[in-house]
């Protein structure tokens, strides 16, 4: 059931009204960049004696099984822009959960 608009915090409703905007207009991904150091197998690189090379991933758990995709560093800044993002969507929704949570145990309250 909706909760009608008038019986939303104002803060709440800035919180709603944020996230929505992401969620609806913003390009965003689950996940976590990671970097990852290999070999590349050619015995004169630079890599064979110690300094390997650093590529970038997308890590995503899904369904207990992480996921790694690689990441070319031109698309670097647009991948943490959309983790940035999704970052965002989740943290307004904890921010509701609270705020509703803080208002169901007041209504637990004045039940008695």
């Amino acid at each position: 059931m909706a909760k009608p608009r008038n019986s939303i915090s104002a803060a709440e409703r800035e919180i709603r009204s944020r996230t929505t905007k992401i969620v609806h207009g913003a390009p965003l991904v689950r996940g976590c960049l990671v970097t990852m150091r290999r070999v590349c197998g050619n015995a004169n690189c630079h890599c064979t004696r110690g300094e390997k090379h650093a590529s970038q991933y997308l890590s995503q758990s899904r369904k207990g099984q992480a996921k790694l995709t690689y990441v070319p560093d031109a698309l670097l800044p647009q991948v943490r822009i959309r983790i940035d993002h999704y970052q965002q969507v989740q943290h307004g929704l904890e921010e509701i959960s609270d705020r509703q949570l803080e208002q169901l145990a007041e209504l637990k309250v004045q039940r008695g």
